[in-house]
C-alpha cells in the first residue's frame, strides 16, 4: 500500500500542469536525462576496470545523480532545479575541455565532442533565456 501511495504522489508531482513551463524544457530534461544515463553507465562500466581509479567511478556516480537532480528540478519548474542545470551543463562542458586530452584523438571522438559542446552551450543559452528565467525565477518568488 505504501508503494501505490509513492506512485501516486511521483504522478501527481511530474504531472502537474498547473505552472507554465516553456516548451524547450522537455528536450533539455530528455537530453541531461540521458546524459546522466550515460555518464552512470561510465561509471559501472568503470567499477569493472582495473585501471580506473575509485575517485573516476565516485565523480561519475554523483555527476549522474546531481544531473538526474536537475531534470527533476527542471520538470517541476523549481528554481534549484535551472540553476542547477546551469551548473550540470557548465560541468559537461568543463570535464569535456579537462579529459579530451587524455585519449587518441579520432575524427569520430572529435565530432561526437564538437556535437556535445554545441549542445551544452545552446542548453546554457536556452536556459539563460528571459522566457526561461521568467519561468523559474519570476513566477516563483520566494518558492525556491
Amino acid at each position: 500500500m505504501p508503494l501505490t501511495s509513492a506512485l501516486c504522489l511521483i504522478e501527481g508531482l511530474l504531472m502537474e500542469r498547473s505552472r507554465y513551463r516553456p516548451k524547450g524544457i522537455l528536450a533539455v530534461v530528455i537530453y541531461a536525462g540521458l546524459s546522466a544515463t550515460i555518464t552512470l553507465l561510465a561509471g559501472v562500466s568503470f567499477l569493472f576496470a582495473p585501471a580506473v581509479p575509485i575517485v573516476v567511478v565516485a565523480f561519475q556516480f554523483f555527476a549522474s545523480f546531481i544531473a538526474y537532480a536537475a531534470c527533476f528540478g527542471l520538470w517541476l519548474i523549481k528554481r534549484w532545479g535551472h540553476l542547477l542545470a546551469i551548473f550540470v551543463f557548465l560541468m559537461g562542458i568543463v570535464t569535456n575541455l579537462v579529459f579530451s586530452g587524455e585519449r587518441e584523438v579520432t575524427s569520430t571522438y572529435q565530432l561526437a565532442h564538437l556535437i556535445g559542446y554545441v549542445i551544452d552551450i545552446a542548453a546554457i543559452f536556452y536556459l539563460l533565456s528571459a522566457s526561461v528565467r521568467s519561468a523559474y525565477w519570476l513566477e516563483n518568488e520566494g518558492k525556491a
